[in-house]
């Protein structure tokens, strides 16, 4: 009972001190009552120590309670009208009711919702402009639909244009987050998606709302040497944590015209310290593509019109293992039946003359101290018709001398040559630009040809034609085509003088038989 009398007590109180201040008052017989220093206005009849006094030490008045009214429960400044409830008391409201209100407009306050269960600060309209969920603590900004699946929610009515969702700034020189968040869902109590920040932006171009809209936009404009970060994020979790984790999730679902990216990056380098997945989840390698369905895995068109040498794909190979490296590797396993290529290069120009050199592909491997194979490019097929190619070329083919040429059957390219075959080679023809003179100077009248009696003893000598490499030679160094070609043309221009001379001295013979018969 002397809980329930001291509130109303008080609640009157405080309107007539309000009253009071608001209209200064003096001290005079009739009325108003004086009281003297630390003295009381007036007590409760059946316990005096409740009561009203003005304590002149804290220039306030006091409602007081308790033995010897030495415990304050309501104390109002005298000065500027403050309002304390030092006592652990309250100031309680009924449902649906206002709290407090604005003077100048009652629209203006802060509202408890006992329907909604939350409490409510509304605008000149009185609608709520932030929305705080009196159970959960769920906080709504410019909506009062608060849910139960984010603990901050911020809208920006589409009618309001140079407004930002949240805005962060910090001037702190040691590590500082701009938005931080902290997901602990461990493996028996986390099922379900969880989100360190959620965005969700919709109604994009409709009406006169036809400017940039971003999802999450940072601005880092820091200096010194530390580490600056737009976005960052961590993720921790243990064996049993078999769900999806990911750092930053972008999903766009749109059908519109326009541009539509996922993640759109500009100005400066792309920078991943791990692995990327593009269409699949990143696995053991830094990139794993998975073009489901899409006819290009990777599409590079280069319009650099810098003069110099340009690549599509740079690949630095700097393993300095024993193991087998590639710059470049493409395995093609399917059923189809339609062309597969690894690698396929088109390139087109304007026709004009250009100065730079264009490589489909191009690959250096420089010396390194490795003892395993090292290859431009390796290409292996295996199984499948008879048209499958470990490599296809249209068109002409360089080959660079310097490297050691073009090694085939073989991992040794023979010294001196561009071309090492080991194994037979068939073709419809072969042509040999030789760079020895032809063996025309066979037919030069100075031309010495060897007496058949010298050649018949040059052979029974060395058991070869005189010029023409010994059996041995031949089957442990090979013989060079053009030259033995030479050789040869040279041995049949010799044959064919042998034979012009043998028919002369047949002739003669002839001659000599008719004359000696016809006497």
């Amino acid at each position: 009972m002397k809980l329930n009398y001291l509130k109303s007590l008080i609640l009157v109180a405080i309107c007539t001190m309000i009253s009071g201040i608001v209209v200064a008052q003096v001290c005079a017989p009739n009325p108003p009552v004086c009281v003297p220093s630390n003295g009381y206005a007036f007590t409760w009849e059946l316990d005096t120590d409740f009561g009203l006094r003005f304590n002149t030490g804290t220039s306030s008045y006091e409602f007081t309670g308790g033995a010897g009214g030495l415990s304050t429960m309501v104390q109002v400044s005298a000065a500027n009208g403050d309002l304390s409830i030092p006592g652990g008391g309250a100031l309680q409201v009924a449902g649906n009711k206002y709290a407090f209100q604005y003077t100048a407009d009652n629209d203006f306050g802060l509202f408890f919702n006992a329907t909604g269960e939350q409490y409510e600060f509304r605008n000149q309209d009185a609608t709520p402009v932030v929305a705080m969920d009196a159970i959960k603590g769920n906080t709504a900004i410019g909506t009062s639909s608060n849910s139960d699946a984010y603990k901050l929610w911020i809208s920006v009515p589409s009618t309001e244009t140079g407004n930002t969702g949240i805005r962060i700034d910090s001037d702190n020189e040691g590590t500082s987050f701009g938005v931080y968040g902290d997901i602990d869902a461990s493996a028996g109590t986390g099922v379900g998606t969880h989100y360190g920040c959620f965005m969700d932006m919709d109604n994009f171009g409709v009406n006169t709302n036809n400017s940039s809209m971003y999802g999450f936009y940072t601005s880092v404009d820091g200096q010194g040497s530390g580490s600056k970060y737009g976005l960052y994020s961590t993720l921790f979790g243990d064996a049993a944590s078999s769900g999806s984790r990911y750092g930053v999730y972008s999903n766009v679902n749109t059908t519109g015209t326009g541009s539509h990216y996922s993640g759109y990056f500009l100005g400066a380098p792309v920078y991943v310290a791990d692995a990327i997945g593009l269409g699949t989840t990143a696995g053991l390698n830094k990139l794993d593509i998975e073009t489901d369905g899409k006819p290009i895995g990777v599409n590079i068109d280069m319009n650099n019109s810098t003069v110099g040498t340009t690549y599509g794909i740079q690949i630095d190979n700097d393993y300095t293992g024993t193991s087998t490296a590639y710059g470049l590797a493409h395995f093609s396993s399917t059923t189809s039946t339609g062309t597969r290529y690894g690698v396929v290069n088109s390139m087109t120009g304007d026709g004009t003359t250009s100065a730079s050199s264009h490589y489909g592909v191009y690959n250096f491997i420089s010396s390194l101290a490795t003892t395993g194979p090292r290859y431009g490019v390796y290409s292996s097929v295996t199984g499948g018709s008879t048209s499958s190619y470990a490599g296809y070329f249209v068109g002409k083919t360089y080959i660079s001398s310097s490297s050691g040429g073009l090694v085939v059957g073989t991992t040794i390219p023979a010294a001196g040559y561009i071309v090492s075959v080991n194994g037979k080679v068939i073709c419809e023809e072969l042509k040999v630009q030789n760079s020895v003179d032809w063996p025309d100077y066979v037919f030069d009248e100075k031309y010495e040809l060897m007496p058949l009696d010298e050649l018949e003893k040059n052979i029974e000598e060395n058991n070869h034609l005189p010029g023409i490499p010994k059996a041995e030679i031949v089957d442990a160094e090979g013989f060079h085509v053009g030259e033995m070609t030479t050789k040869m043309m040279e041995k049949i221009e010799e044959l064919t003088l042998y034979t012009i001379q043998q028919q002369k001295e047949i002739d003669a013979l002839k001659e000599q038989l008719e004359n000696t018969t016809s006497k």
